[in-house]
């Protein structure tokens, strides 16, 4: 039976348990699994995750003898690593508007693969940065905190690099924090008593090309010479050519998802009736005033300000901002000032307004 860890949120609200769904349905490959989200009381109030028993806990393998007695090099390159692969991470909830609680990023609580020295499939739970979660004691171990933390504690030579990428990371500044990275692998060399990562080379056929090589002597052919320096011509252009490849867009991607409402039902040949209000922003007003809303609904029943659709990611939500004649949800009265994940195909009245909200 594999062996789950629970975690107690002590105050949750409408906004944050949309969020935790919004979370469900991405399915990141970098996150662990979410088992359970329930109580007897049918109250969200804890969390339930599936610690996979095929894959090593990092905690274990980094207080291990075998990493222990490993060589110093291989130990500060394997932190590293790690933190890079965790920045790409960072980076990606960065895009879907998601700020994860860097607290829960630790030891403890993350498992990967490896091949060698090469760290694969590494699995973290991401808990939304708001959530107020505690960890009871008897469920996991308990070190020195988030994984920036562990490390400074268990390789001192790395604080200054640790230090400096998390407060990169707290700040969103991923670019850097990888760079920043990169220049420190780069001036960490691996010793021989190291597994190695790539074939070795075969001494008797570099020598014997090094004996050839002697022999040669240099071309004095002016074709030759003319195509030599062709080559390094060719060679000083590639250099001022970014080497990033262009990734085309994805229009089946989730991203590209368009969203609207209309007063007609969709799908119907009155969907082209009536007002049809595209949805292009991230934070889309619903309202009276012509100069702050995107939809401007003129009645006198409709609030200055009655309604916002706000986009996160992939998914939408609705918030009632206190309008005094209310805001439903399939026909559900919505609470004032609380954010409600939005399904396809819902209806939706802003007081009398009908409208229809659909993703294309």
């Amino acid at each position: 039976m594999n062996p789950y860890i629970r975690l107690d949120l002590k105050k949750i609200n409408q906004m944050q348990e949309s969020e935790l769904l919004h979370l469900l349905q991405l399915n990141f490959t970098f996150s662990n699994d979410f088992v359970k989200i329930s109580d007897s009381n049918s109250q969200l109030n804890y969390l339930l995750f599936n610690i996979s028993t095929d894959k090593n806990i990092l905690f274990d393998w980094c207080e291990s003898k075998k990493f222990k007695t490993a060589d110093c090099g291989m130990q500060k390159s394997f932190y590293l690593t790690l933190l890079k692969i965790i920045t790409d991470n960072l980076s990606e909830l960065h895009q879907h508007l998601i700020k994860p609680n860097l607290n829960l990023i630790r030891p403890e609580l993350i498992t990967f693969c490896k091949k060698h020295s090469i760290i694969t499939e590494l699995q973290w739970f991401v808990i939304p940065s708001d959530l107020q979660i505690g960890i009871p004691v008897s469920s996991i171990k308990q070190k020195s905190g988030n994984l920036w933390n562990y490390i400074i504690d268990s390789k001192s030579e790395l604080k200054n690099v640790v230090s400096g990428h998390y407060q990169l990371i707290l700040e969103d500044r991923f670019k850097e924090a990888k760079i920043l990275l990169d220049n420190h692998l780069k001036n960490t060399k691996l010793k021989k008593n190291i597994e190695p990562l790539t074939e070795p080379v075969n001494k008797s056929i570099l020598h014997k090309n090094n004996k050839s090589n002697k022999k040669s002597k240099p071309a004095k052919n002016s074709l030759i010479k003319k195509f030599a320096n062709r080559l390094k011509n060719i060679n000083r252009y590639k250099k001022t050519v970014p080497s990033e490849t262009t990734v085309p867009l994805n229009p089946q991607d989730d991203l590209f998802r368009l969203a609207m409402l209309s007063e007609g039902p969709p799908g119907t040949l009155a969907e082209s009736e009536g007002i049809r209000a595209f949805i292009l922003v991230d934070e889309f007003l619903i309202g009276r005033d012509k100069m702050i809303c995107d939809l401007v609904l003129t009645q006198s029943t409709i609030g200055r300000v009655h309604a916002r659709i706000s986009r996160h990611g992939s998914h939408y939500f609705l918030e009632d901002l206190g309008s005094a004649n209310g805001t439903t949800l399939d026909e559900k009265k919505l609470n004032k000032h609380q954010t409600y994940l939005l399904p396809d195909q819902c209806r939706l009245k802003f007081a009398e307004r009908t409208f229809y909200f659909h993703v294309e």
